[in-house]
């Protein structure tokens, strides 16, 4: 009788564990479930949220004076700004241009601003040229500008907003003496104030 008592005791104890381990089975298979539901959800939103990035049509206006510019914007609208390209008469081709601007596009400002560059390109060279051959001498001692417009090539121009002076703007070029690299200038109004030296 004593044994009997004690077997089941023993039986109902085992039992007891075995509900448990269960118990901590099913919530711990439940975590799981969650934890992956979770990590599922938040990848097909990902996803779902890139594809529409991805899919999303470009905004383009059409500028009667800069042509065709590609808006690129950013949640904080101040850093929006334009891409294109146009004709650029002192050097007699094509250059990009990046235009800081709203939604509506680039001011009248910024065309009288991209026009009196032309106009003085002549001058913002005389200015440039110092820095450039000042960077370049790191290199090679005897560095000399001999014609800007054959060495040196415009490739991009940033056109700041103009709602404070003096603006802070830059041009890019390719030279001839460095095939791999761009060269930036930047400038605060229409003095130069610094270089870059990129590949």
């Amino acid at each position: 009788m004593r044994g009997f008592f004690v077997q089941n005791s023993r039986r109902r104890a085992a039992g007891s564990s075995d509900g448990l381990s269960f118990q901590y089975f099913q919530v711990a298979n439940d975590g799981v479930r969650m934890f992956f539901s979770t990590v599922t959800a938040t990848l097909f939103q990902l996803c779902f949220m890139g594809l529409f990035s991805f899919f999303k049509k470009p905004t383009i206006i059409h500028d009667h004076y800069f042509g065709p510019l590609l808006l690129v914007d950013f949640k904080d609208a101040s850093k929006n700004y334009f891409e294109g390209k146009g004709y650029f008469a002192p050097a007699d081709s094509e250059t990009e241009y990046l235009i800081h601007a709203g939604m509506e596009g680039p001011t009248e400002q910024q065309k009288e601003f991209y026009k009196n560059l032309q106009a003085d390109f002549a001058a913002y060279i005389i200015k440039m040229k110092p820095l450039i051959e000042n960077e370049f001498r790191n290199w090679h001692e005897q560095f000399e500008i001999k014609d800007f417009g054959k060495e040196f090539k415009l490739v991009n121009i940033t056109i700041p907003r103009l709602d404070n002076t003096p603006a802070e703007w830059d041009m890019s070029f390719t030279t001839l003496h460095d095939l791999d690299h761009h060269i930036t200038v930047y400038f605060v109004g229409d003095q130069p104030t610094g270089i870059l030296v990129d590949g």
